[in-house]
């Protein structure tokens, strides 16, 4: 570990895609976190759990999801997954905190239809697995 990061002194930025619309554009979601108490290496948000703090911003708002940008102010365990789940937005494709179903082009695009005459064109998969990506890091001298 670097000494920046020891001290605090990098932010970490996330993007995330999650399902649904979140209640607010922006804000922050102060939730302590502890491991699960019957799922082994699940964490879920708890009283007794350590302090956890992470802001979002929606930086755009489709029909059935949003493109979030995340920043973690204390590196807990799933910390992004965790939190998300407990606004009840989880992150799409995320087969532990919420559901592993795909994202398919019909979700997406208006007026996407199935052609009769063509059936060996399915619905495709844009998203198959879950879609968290670090984007960049500042850091402060």
């Amino acid at each position: 570990m670097t000494h920046r990061q020891v001290n605090r002194q990098v932010e970490k930025y996330y993007y995330g895609l999650v399902k649904g619309n979140l209640f607010n554009n922006e804000g922050s979601i102060d939730a302590p976190i502890a491991e699960h108490p019957f799922k082994l290496g699940e964490m879920t948000t708890h009283q007794k759990g350590k302090v956890s703090l992470t802001t979002y911003t929606v930086e755009q708002s489709f029909k059935h999801f949003s493109w979030v940008k995340f920043q973690l102010h204390t590196g807990r365990t799933h910390q992004i997954r965790v939190h998300c789940k407990y606004l009840g937005n989880p992150i799409v494709c995320d087969e532990v905190y919420g559901d592993a179903q795909p994202i398919l082009l019909s979700s997406i695009k208006k007026k996407y239809t199935f052609s009769q005459r063509f059936p060996f064109f399915m619905d495709y998969m844009i998203v198959q697995r879950k879609f968290q990506h670090e984007y960049d890091t500042s850091c402060f001298f």
